[in-house]
């Protein structure tokens, strides 16, 4: 009797509310497995591997399925590879690791220019807004905060830029003010 026994208790409860066809259910996730565009590879990767480890299919059904889940900027430019996208798995996989670390790492440096672009900006308009204050009144010390000295790494891309501005703007006013 289920009502003193975990075990019956469970049993019956998967009997009315369980999967019925656990294949299909990892089938069908796999079948509608896609990896978003912000997304590292990774991500995909990880949730493929464990779906397609419990699956039968065959490795041309499998390259297939994970090619159709990538995101765009991969497929395109696997679909542009010299050999065409007639991979084996295990170079599909490969190649598509390599093409998103080849993504992320020229995002990084573009970042990081811009980063390196907003930094000397914003380091000449502090320089000339601390000398142009010691100029007007040689009595007072001007309290500068450079913002520079926060890492990169600390902040989101569009957090900086909107640190920068707000710093840049609050120059002016100050200008414009003495």
């Amino acid at each position: 009797m289920w009502l003193y026994s975990w075990s019956s208790f469970v049993k019956e409860i998967h009997t009315y509310f369980g999967i019925s066809d656990i294949t299909a259910e990892v089938a069908y996730s796999l079948d509608h497995l896609r990896m978003n565009p912000d997304d590292q590879i990774v991500i995909y990767n990880v949730a493929f591997l464990w779906y397609s480890a419990q699956l039968q299919w065959t490795e041309s059904a499998l390259c297939h399925r994970y090619y159709s889940g990538l995101s765009d900027r991969i497929q395109d430019i696997i679909s542009t590879h010299k050999g065409g996208k007639s991979f084996t798995f295990q170079t599909l996989y490969s190649t598509a690791v390599s093409i998103n670390n080849h993504f992320w790492e020229r995002k990084r440096k573009s970042e990081r220019a811009l980063y390196s672009a907003l930094q000397c900006s914003l380091y000449s308009e502090c320089f000339n807004s601390v000398s142009y204050l010691a100029i007007s009144d040689p009595s007072v010390t001007p309290q500068v905060n450079f913002p520079w000295k926060i890492t990169f790494d600390t902040l989101y891309t569009n957090e900086f830029v909107i640190r920068v501005r707000s710093r840049v703007l609050s120059i002016s006013s100050e200008r414009n003010t003495i």
